[in-house]
C-alpha cells in the first residue's frame, strides 16, 4: 500500500493481508488457458484496515520487500520449465518412433529427426544454465544475473520445445485434452510469471553494459 505517495516508489510498504479482514474479498476465480493448478484470483480491498503489525519489514520499504523474493521465485520457475520441456521431448520422440507415415516412423524423416536433436541440444542448455542459478541461490548468493539468464533461457526454450512438439502430432497436436497441447498451453504462462522475458533481457542488458563500462 502507498503510505507516502508523494515519494514513489519509496513510499510504499508491504502488509501482510489475512482472508477475515474486513474490507477484504476474492471477487472471482480467474481461468487462464494453462497452468490452472496455480490459482489466481481478482483480490477487492474496499476499505480495508490492515493493523500495524501486520507490516512487513520497515515502513515505506515494501517494494525491497517484494524485490528480496523475486530471485528467488525465478529459480523456482525455472526447473519448472526445464521439467515440461523434458516431458514434451520425451512425448515426441515416442510419437516420432511409433507413428508410421509414407511406409516408416516419422523417425526416419530427417526434417523431424534434426528437430528432435535441436530440442535436445537447447533442453540440456537450459538444464546447464539453471543449474548454475540453483547452484549460486544454495550458496545464499543473490545471483541476479544467474537467475535471469535462467529464467529468459528455460522459458523460453519450453516454449520452442512445446510448439515444435505440437508441430509434431500435426492436427492431433491442437486438439484438447493432448497432452502436448496442455503443455503447450501450461508453459506460455511462465514467460509472463514473476517478471517477463523481456524484463529479465533488461536486467542482462544493464549489469552487461555496467560491466563493460567499468573496463
Amino acid at each position: 500500500a502507498k503510505t507516502a505517495p508523494e515519494r514513489g516508489a519509496h513510499g510504499i510498504s508491504a502488509f501482510i493481508v489475512e482472508k477475515d479482514f474486513p474490507g477484504f474479498r476474492v471477487a472471482q476465480k480467474l481461468i487462464k488457458m494453462g497452468f490452472r493448478g496455480s490459482q489466481t484470483g481478482e483480490l477487492v480491498f474496499d476499505n480495508c484496515k490492515v493493523p500495524v503489525e501486520n507490516l512487513v519489514g520497515r515502513e515505506n520499504e515494501g517494494v525491497a520487500v517484494v524485490m528480496s523474493g523475486l530471485d528467488l521465485e525465478r529459480a523456482v520457475i525455472s526447473p519448472i520449465c526445464v521439467g515440461i520441456a523434458e516431458r514434451a521431448l520425451e512425448i515426441s520422440i515416442e510419437y516420432a518412433r511409433t507413428r508410421e507415415q509414407f511406409g516408416k516412423p516419422l523417425a526416419f524423416n530427417q526434417g523431424l529427426a534434426f528437430d528432435l536433436a535441436e530440442m535436445d541440444t537447447r533442453l540440456r542448455a537450459a538444464e546447464l544454465l539453471v543449474r548454475e542459478a540453483a547452484e549460486s541461490v544454495d550458496r545464499g548468493e543473490r545471483a541476479v544475473e544467474e537467475v535471469a539468464r535462467a529464467k529468459l533461457f528455460s522459458t523460453e526454450n519450453a516454449s520452442y520445445v512445446c510448439d515444435r512438439a505440437v508441430q509434431h502430432f500435426g492436427g492431433q497436436g491442437v486438439v484438447r485434452g493432448n497432452i502436448v497441447e496442455q503443455l503447450w498451453r501450461d508453459v506460455r504462462a511462465l514467460r509472463i510469471y514473476e517478471g517477463t522475458s523481456e524484463v529479465q533481457k533488461l536486467i542482462l542488458s544493464r549489469a552487461l553494459l555496467a560491466r563493460n563500462k567499468a573496463k
